[in-house]
């Protein structure tokens, strides 16, 4: 059930806690007695409940209501529109007598306020002042309560006489707004079920005494009615199974020897399996292999005086084999010239006779 701001701030059995809550939002406290303390908190709330309430609304129901009031504006002689300063204004103005604002306003107006706040509209017009007047003193409550941290709420929840075990603030702000306790249930330890291990009787089936029992259980349990203790676990339960019912004993399995592959038989992983194989081998090949030598490398090295002496000869050499060729090519024009010449006194003569 919701707490008025009066209801909660009594249930503080120190006095010392009220006046750190009062100091912390700015009141002063010096020689004031524990109900004058509570009177101012109280005040206060319903003043910061207002004023949020009125936030909550929409800008033209705001203005609205602020035409029941006288206020000078300034110059402008016309309300802003900001609706926090409109509604600080509001809260201001009617923070002493609220109730008497409310009642001047018609039924319409106080249904509208119900509904934009999303409050349940009561069947009465004499209940809707009531009902958003409570609805802004918990709102205030909220909100001045809300700024102080979950230690804080906690501390204050055991002030109150409320016990709370939580680490989540909406949890902790909630059971100190309703004055309501808040300790969730333990969990209890569920112990594991316990696999029962069913008794070799003719009730346990094969797959119970394969599943529940170990080799060396089975081994013995075979001993003891003289049955061979050869084979496998399930190849045992098989036998244990049998000999409970009176059955001919399970054959003992055979192992099959692996087949022959014949020539020209094979997967296809082992056809690949070889192709990678003979790659891989001619690539080594490829890579053992002697690499050809140049003619540098087949011809003995020879030391550098060796060499030079070689390579001053072939100069001198090439030298001798340009002189010649412009010697010939000087003969071969003198010869060409000669001829010419006689050519031309060969014709001189003809003309001349």
């Amino acid at each position: 059930m919701k707490k008025n701001a009066t209801q909660l701030l009594e249930a503080f059995k120190d006095q010392e806690v009220l006046e750190t809550i009062a100091e912390a939002k700015g009141r002063d406290t010096t020689d004031k007695t524990k109900k004058e303390i509570i009177k101012d908190l109280t005040r206060f709330v319903k003043k910061v409940g207002l004023e949020v309430l009125f936030k909550a609304l929409k800008v033209a129901t705001v203005k609205n209501l602020v035409q029941h009031i006288e206020v000078d504006w300034g110059e402008s002689k016309k309300p802003p529109n900001s609706r926090a300063h409109l509604s600080r204004t509001l809260a201001e103005k009617i923070g002493s007598k609220p109730k008497a604002f409310f009642d001047e306003l018609s039924d319409s107006e106080l249904r509208d306020i119900l509904t934009q706040l999303s409050i349940p509209v009561p069947e009465s017009t004499d209940e809707y002042v009531p009902a958003i007047l409570e609805e802004a003193e918990f709102i205030g409550l909220e909100h001045f309560f809300s700024s102080f941290s979950i230690e804080k709420l906690k501390e204050f929840c055991k002030n109150c006489g409320v016990e709370v075990e939580t680490q989540s603030f909406d949890v902790a702000l909630e059971s100190l707004l309703y004055l309501e306790d808040h300790i969730p249930p333990k969990k209890e330890k569920k112990e594991p079920a316990k696999k029962k291990k069913p008794p070799i009787d003719l009730n346990i089936s094969e797959s119970d005494i394969a599943n529940h029992y170990l080799r060396d259980e089975l081994v013995e349990w075979l001993e003891k009615h003289s049955v061979s203790t050869a084979g496998t676990k399930k190849y045992l339960a098989q036998k244990i199974y049998a000999t409970l019912h009176n059955l001919p004993l399970p054959p003992t399995p055979v192992k099959q020897a692996p087949r022959k592959k014949k020539a020209g038989e094979g997967s296809e992983e082992d056809s690949s399996k070889k192709r990678s194989r003979r790659s891989s081998d001619s690539d080594s090949e490829k890579m053992e292999s002697p690499k050809k030598k140049t003619r540098q490398e087949r011809s003995p090295k020879k030391g550098n005086d060796e060499e030079e002496e070689e390579k001053k000869k072939s100069r001198t050499k090439s030298k001798k084999d340009e002189s010649e060729e412009s010697d010939s090519n000087d003969k071969r024009r003198k010869d060409k010239n000669k001829k010419k010449e006689e050519e031309t006194g060969e014709e001189k003569s003809k003309k001349g006779k």
